[in-house]
């Protein structure tokens, strides 16, 4: 799940693949770039794909449901299976919102289908979703840039008077710097997540 390589950023800034001086501090640089894009945009853009690896995330048959939409927290990029109480649903009984695009934000169950997302005993965590949580396979060539950029403006923060303004991580949480450029906010800009919730 490596949005960027070091080679990507030295094609970029027209260096050899083989000038090997800045490798270290490239190998660091990038997840940070990489997080910083994630955070900002509250996405993931690319899901690792290792074996075709997917994932089951849980949700509430109540707080997570309207009518009959299940309201997802993450961007979905397909999905394997969907069930509830450990029943699985057929394929053919939900639509996903929105229906011929990705990333997905919900699954429908249809109104001729006999599947529900009525649950047992609890309503927390009834429903389990598996599939690949991320915005695309791989992440869209305008993030990269991005990302390459951000690499790019944290080296230049090594011996400048900006330098105050790098990014500062804490606890996991990685706050943006007010003076990344602006080139770097429009692309991210498109990209921030619009968290659709039941009301």
């Amino acid at each position: 799940m490596v949005y960027i390589t070091s080679t990507d950023v030295k094609l970029f800034g027209g260096l050899a693949d083989s000038d090997t001086y800045e490798d270290a501090l490239l190998g660091v640089l990038i997840p940070i770039a990489q997080q910083m894009v994630d955070t900002y945009t509250e996405r993931t853009f690319e899901y690792t794909n290792t074996s075709d690896a997917s994932e089951a995330r849980v949700f509430d048959a109540i707080e997570d449901v309207s009518g009959r939409t299940l309201n997802l927290d993450m961007d979905l990029h397909s999905i394997r299976s969907v069930t509830v109480d450990g029943v699985a649903f057929s394929s053919d009984s939900y639509v996903t919102e929105p229906r011929t695009s990705t990333p997905y934000f919900g699954i429908t169950v249809l109104g001729s289908s006999s599947d529900s997302w009525d649950y047992g005993t609890d309503a927390e965590n009834a429903i389990s979703v598996d599939g690949h949580w991320a915005y695309s396979l791989t992440a869209p060539a305008d993030i990269q840039v991005a990302t390459i950029l951000l690499v790019e403006y944290l080296m230049k923060l090594r011996n400048s008077d900006i330098a105050l303004t790098a990014p500062i991580i804490a606890d996991g949480i990685t706050i943006m710097p007010s003076q990344m450029p602006a080139v770097i906010r429009t692309i991210l800009n498109q990209y921030r997540r619009v968290f659709i919730g039941v009301v």
